[in-house]
């Protein structure tokens, strides 16, 4: 296996001469489980920063909740995949109530062309799980990697009062979905499920409703490291 691949790169008017050392995914996944990043952390001026897709354990968010109740603001990064036993209880410490959030239009099999309309309550208030609750302002980041259960959860939070979502446009593709395995190790996937969000929050195809959109240009990847974390710190700081 090849393990360097030397690229040219022009940036600036200038061009630079570079080797990449490449990495299989099982390397990677060995590497990240090595060095985990901050589940969270306190970003100073009363704003917390909350990787929620990186939490792996229900339990962890006990300590969470705890840490964030004075926060001014908390940051939550929903721009991955989150652990879906982390998001069934979640909730608990965002919301106060049950509430329905998502219309969803399942395909019924013995009736072909035909959907029944089901109307879903949030994710993270169907068990009886002590989170200390959180009342403040949250920003929501999302991105084109928001998809799926990330979506749901995205949505969701658009509910809930003094929250802002921010970022790029996200996938659009929430839904249980039904895989199908092809002959030559091909595997496919679809849903015949069609989500709606409430208040039009979320459109199956067009993603989750932004509040506050983030373009990226060269300058600003060149400049700051998350761009889009920078951008919502700033807002942050001014609210």
């Amino acid at each position: 296996m090849r393990r360097q691949l030397p690229i040219t790169i022009k940036r600036g008017g200038r061009i630079f001469e570079k080797t990449l050392h490449l990495f299989t995914w099982k390397e990677l996944a060995v590497y990240s489980k090595a060095h985990p990043p901050k589940l969270w952390e306190n970003l100073g001026s009363g704003i917390w920063y909350v990787r929620i897709c990186a939490i792996q354990s229900r339990d962890t968010l006990k300590r969470l909740f705890s840490d964030i109740q004075q926060a001014k603001t908390v940051i939550w990064d929903l721009r991955a995949y989150p652990n879906f036993n982390v998001t069934q209880v979640v909730g608990n410490g965002l919301f106060d109530h049950d509430f329905v959030s998502i219309i969803s239009f399942n395909g019924m099999l013995f009736y072909p062309g035909s959907f029944l309309k089901h109307m879903g309550v949030a994710y993270g208030k169907v068990d009886d799980f002590k989170l200390g609750l959180y009342k403040g302002r949250m920003i929501v980041l999302v991105s084109e990697q928001t998809q799926s259960l990330a979506e749901s959860l995205a949505y969701e939070l658009r509910q809930r009062p003094n929250t802002v979502v921010m970022g790029r446009q996200t996938a659009g593709t929430t839904g249980n979905i039904v895989w199908v395995d092809y002959p030559g190790g091909i595997s496919v996937s679809f849903t015949g499920v069609g989500v709606t969000g409430l208040k039009a929050s979320f459109e199956e195809g067009k993603g989750v409703k932004i509040d506050k959109k983030i373009r990226l240009t060269t300058r600003n990847l060149i400049k700051y490291p998350d761009y889009v974390l920078h951008q919502a710190y700033e807002l942050a700081l001014k609210e």
